[in-house]
């Protein structure tokens, strides 16, 4: 990240007071696996997404609910179109994952 933005200011700032060459950083934390760890995935985030599913179910089928988010019914063509651009996306994802997870990985490289 640190790289990231460096490479940042130095393309896109280059030659304003905003850089300095010269310039070191005054705190370094380095990454214990505690933190590493926590980044790997939300434990919450499937509640989150049943929970979100829940309630839009539930608008969708109480008409009163329906109607106070001005929702209307849907036909079967645009929810066969919806489910197939969402295999779409949902393969494409999988697709990126397995290609990241067989790319070598040099190492010091950002």
């Amino acid at each position: 990240m640190e790289k990231a933005i460096q490479d940042f200011w130095h393309t896109q700032l280059a030659g304003t007071e905003h850089v300095h060459d010269d310039s070191t950083p005054e705190f370094q934390y380095p990454l214990d696996s505690a933190i590493l760890a926590n980044m790997r995935g939300n434990p919450l985030l499937s509640r989150m997404f049943g929970g979100v599913a829940l309630v839009l179910a539930a608008v969708l089928t109480i008409t009163p609910l329906r109607e106070l988010m001005g929702f209307g019914l849907v036909g079967l063509p645009p929810l066969v179109a919806a489910a197939a651009l969402l295999l779409a996306c949902g393969l494409w994802l999988q697709a990126l994952h397995w290609v990241d997870a067989r790319t070598p990985r040099v190492p010091g490289a950002a």
